[in-house]
């Protein structure tokens, strides 16, 4: 089993691979794509590719903080 201090934790991912890794639908991440407005993406050789790493920080950054109930 890898752990996260692999080489391998950031390998590129499929566009299906990183759909999974966010749980949304393949055409999800296409859509988000074209609308510029999903996770950032690699394109070499003109594959689209994602690492792991720019999941993780789109995550991040779209993280929503609780407010507190004024009671």
């Amino acid at each position: 089993m890898r752990n996260d201090t692999t080489p391998y934790r950031d390998r590129p991912m499929t566009t299906l691979e990183a759909a999974e890794y966010l749980s949304v639908t393949r055409r999800t991440m296409e859509r988000w794509r074209s609308q510029r407005i999903g996770p950032r993406w690699v394109k070499p050789g003109g594959k689209c590719l994602y690492r792991r790493s720019d999941l993780d920080a789109w995550l991040e950054q779209a993280a929503v903080e609780p407010v507190a109930e004024h009671g």
